[in-house]
This record gives structure tokens, sequence and C-alpha cells, in this order.
């Protein structure tokens, strides 16, 4: 996948949380009809195939993570968040909320020093 499309991903996440949902069922429907074939019940071949397939919710994140440009999603986060401080903290002033943020940096020697 190329970083542009990881790039639109990242505007686009319920589509890819879609596209991904329906590849999640795609393989555990795939690994049922082929426990079927080989003699199991229906019902015992759709838990066959949840149990090997695994922790769908880690599958789930594990391709989401593939397939967004992380770096970009985590600076977006990071941004909104910085907001929410500025806008909602006790200093409506934002040079305040910096001010603040360097005294605190300066104040805190680096571990590699």
């Amino acid at each position: 996948m190329g970083w542009i499309n990881r790039l639109v991903n990242v505007f686009r996440k319920d589509r890819l949380t879609g596209q991904i949902d329906d590849e999640l069922e795609f393989h555990l429907a795939a690994r049922a009809e082929a426990n079927v074939a080989s003699g199991m019940k229906p019902e015992e071949a759709r838990q066959d195939a949840r149990r090997r397939f695994g922790n769908p919710a880690l599958a789930r994140e594990n391709a989401r993570e593939a397939n967004l440009f992380a770096p970009l999603e985590a600076l977006g986060q990071d941004v909104r968040f910085a907001a929410r401080m500025i806008d909602g903290g006790r200093d409506s002033q934002p040079w305040r909320c910096c001010f603040r943020a360097l005294e605190s940096a300066r104040a805190r020697p680096c571990s590699a020093c």
C-alpha cells in the first residue's frame, strides 16, 4: 500500500474500518466453510474458525495500524489534545500555556545529561 493511500485512510477511518471488518468476516466464513466441507457441524465449524482466527479486535487493530500513516495520526491526536488543553484549561490565553510548558521542560533535565 502506498503512502498516499495511507494518508487518505487517516481521514477515512469509517471506510477503512468497514473494509477491515468485511475482510475479517470473509476469512472467518471461509474457514468455517472449509470446516463444514471436512465434516463438522455448522455451529462447531464457526466456533472452530473463531478459535483458530484468534482475537478479532487485535487483528482489526493490527490491520488498521498497517493501513494508516501512524505518525501523522499521532501528530493529529497531539494537536487536538493541545487545543483542548488551551481551550478548556484555567488559562484562556495560549501564551501562558506555552510558557508553562517551556518552564516545565526547562525545570526537568533531560535523561541524556
